[in-house]
């Protein structure tokens, strides 16, 4: 059998042109191309292959001495080892600080046994990064874990942990702008002791012998821990603003705060939640309190919440309540002492003084929500304003 195709055409360099003109097939099957056409086409890929130049340059290298291009990790970031090389410490110091700059721990501290710091700070403008390393103490010692000298300025402390101190774990309260972050601080006399302008960051400080945080005028807290402390969780100077924090199992009171404003903090199983004076809560939770939850003095509370607190759920004193929820109280969800605001709040399952309890005069009980108690509203003195209120499923709804 013959199989005729039409011409195939290829286009290639003019010195090598050709035509297919058939291909044959076989008594096998196998087809087959004609011999010289096959080799035009390779000489012409060939040609066209030669055709493409391909250039680079020169590989002589230049004259003279190469001089490497890296950098050392000092040029790259400045920072000098913590040890006693670099930082000996002195009578009462196992390092010592002496000069600004940044500084890092390279392993595990341990305090030298008896009178000792673990690092003594005696320069302003100092940075200490304990590289996810830990100072360690003998509990007998009555220094600090880290300690500054008075007068310093722009102090930071982070990434690392502070244990075992017979005195606060860190000691700044003499300086000015400190910088806590991303620390810990545990098993220690005291927590963390911070002087005016401190910032304190995702710190904890767990298992204290006394305050965990103990903080001055105009401080900054954000996310910070206090838990299983014998004293309070946090004392707040005034013009402080502390956000999302939280303290439990603390023996003495959750926050105390003057002048300070706090938001979305959390206290549960404190002596007493929230002790403010002066002060703004907005969105704070006390619960499991062995007294009050909230204390309020000349203060505020928003869409806060207390609930199973051993004595009265909120207890203000020329304060304002509104849009809280006081559950499942001991005594009173709110008591009055006198001249507050009392507004569009739920009091809800509390105990034997009920819903909202108004002790004195000149308050105002507006629009609030109580019922399943002893009484829904009890008012105690004439010249207080009860309006806009509900109250059902109480024992007495209204006292």
């Amino acid at each position: 059998m013959r199989i005729v195709y039409a011409p195939l055409r290829f286009r290639i360099p003019r010195v090598c042109t050709t035509v297919v003109t058939s291909v044959h097939c076989g008594h096998t099957g196998a087809f087959m191309l004609n011999r010289t056409s096959l080799c035009f086409m390779v000489v012409g890929l060939s040609a066209l292959a030669g055709s493409v130049i391909v250039t680079a340059g020169p590989l002589d290298p230049p004259t003279g001495v190469i001089a490497p291009s890296y950098k050392t990790l000092t040029e790259v970031e400045p920072r000098t080892a913590l040890n006693t090389t670099n930082t000996p410490g002195d009578a009462d110091s196992t390092l010592r600080i002496t000069k600004s700059g940044s500084y890092y721990l390279t392993g595990d501290l341990v305090a030298k046994p008896g009178n000792f710091s673990g690092i003594e700070v005696a320069a302003s403008n100092v940075t200490i990064d304990l590289m996810g390393f830990s100072i360690s103490g003998e509990f007998s010692s009555s220094r600090a874990g880290i300690a500054a000298t008075s007068g310093q300025t722009n102090i930071t402390v982070k990434n690392g942990t502070v244990r075992g101190f017979n005195q606060v774990g860190i000691d700044l309260t003499a300086t000015a702008y400190a910088t806590l972050e991303g620390v810990t601080v545990q098993n220690c006399a005291g927590g963390v002791s911070m002087g005016n302008g401190a910032r304190l960051a995702r710190c904890a400080a767990r298992t204290i012998a006394g305050v965990a945080y103990s903080l001055s005028f105009g401080s900054v807290v954000e996310h910070c821990i206090a838990a299983e402390a014998t004293g309070d969780g946090f004392r707040l100077g005034v013009g402080s603003s502390v956000v999302n924090c939280e303290a439990s199992s603390v023996a003495g009171i959750g926050f105390v705060a003057s002048g300070s404003s706090l938001a979305n903090c959390t206290t549960y199983s404190a002596a007493t939640g929230f002790v403010l004076t002066e002060s703004n809560a907005t969105g704070c939770t006390a619960r499991s309190s062995t007294a009050t939850g909230f204390q309020l003095d000349r203060s505020t509370a928003d869409a806060c919440i207390a609930s199973n607190n051993g004595s009265r759920g909120f207890s203000v004193t020329t304060s304002s309540i509104t849009n809280c929820t006081a559950t499942s109280n001991t005594t009173a969800g709110i008591y009055v002492s006198f001249d507050s605001l009392i507004r569009g709040n739920v009091a809800n399952y509390n105990g034997t003084q009920g819903g909202i309890y108004v002790a004195g005069d000149g308050s105002r009980i507006e629009g609030n929500n109580c019922g399943f108690q002893p009484a829904g509203i009890t008012l105690n003195s004439a010249g207080n304003i009860l309006i806009r209120n509900t109250c059902r499923g109480n024992s007495t709804n209204y006292a």
